[in-house]
């Protein structure tokens, strides 16, 4: 069951792609879209679904927690998981 939502979660964030970052010193928020067109926008420690936060970001990727690791995405719409980052 735990590896079904794990896979559940990891496809959420799939379907959408990275298309903005702003940071500043007050708040900083990435912008999302899938491909219907709908745009979401999280600042720091938002979810995006249940167990999948936004934890950091730099100018080029947006970092996200999961119960058991990082999904680190891109610009690009590269997705990598790891243990740390």
């Amino acid at each position: 069951m735990k590896r079904l939502r794990k896979r559940k979660k990891k496809i959420d964030l799939f379907t959408y792609k990275l298309v903005g970052i702003i940071r500043s010193e007050n708040k900083s928020i990435i912008s999302l879209i899938n491909k219907d067109g709908e745009t979401i926008n999280l600042a720091m420690f938002e979810e995006l679904n249940d167990g999948v936060k936004l934890v950091d970001m730099s100018h080029d990727e947006a970092i996200f927690q999961t119960e058991d690791s990082y999904l680190i995405m891109n610009f690009k719409n590269q997705i990598r998981e790891t243990n740390e980052y």
